[in-house]
């Protein structure tokens, strides 16, 4: 029997942090991987570390990335979202074409407004839940340097 290969997207936190020194002066930063199943992967790095080295001056970028299980629909939409396309799913709290302040921000066949950004409640439930408990997750990882 062949077994399926698993559904996975992606999820990126990127922050610039102030205040805080990046004692180890290296320009390409460091970065941990966190074992699991989400190959989540924490990185800093000076925002500029040709004249900031320790980032105390002009801050500190930190990003956390990992990959997650959906279900194939949930990685279909958020496919058709990054092609700027509003996927139709049972139970979605608007009607298409959507208008608001008086323009279509999404057309009848789902083409969505160039500068128009999805509202995070017209997202399919469990991708909504996922993305509060990834966000959860990769602060908790940030903020435990």
């Amino acid at each position: 029997m062949q077994e399926l290969e698993e559904t996975r997207i992606g999820f990126l936190l990127d922050m610039w942090l102030q205040g805080i020194m990046f004692n180890p002066a290296k320009a390409d930063g460091l970065s941990f991987e966190i074992k699991g199943p989400n190959d989540i992967l924490l990185s800093t790095r000076p925002m500029h570390p040709d004249d900031d080295p320790f980032g105390d001056t002009r801050g500190i970028t930190c990003k956390v990335r990992g990959m997650f299980s959906v279900a194939q629909d949930e990685k279909d939409f958020v496919a058709a979202l990054l092609q700027r396309r509003f996927r139709p799913y049972k139970g979605m709290p608007l009607k298409l074409p959507y208008v608001k302040h008086g323009q279509e921000q999404i057309s009848a066949d789902g083409a969505m407004r160039e500068g128009f950004g999805l509202p995070f409640e017209a997202y399919p439930a469990g991708l909504r839940k996922l993305c509060d408990e990834v966000t959860e997750l990769f602060l908790s990882v940030a903020t435990a340097l």
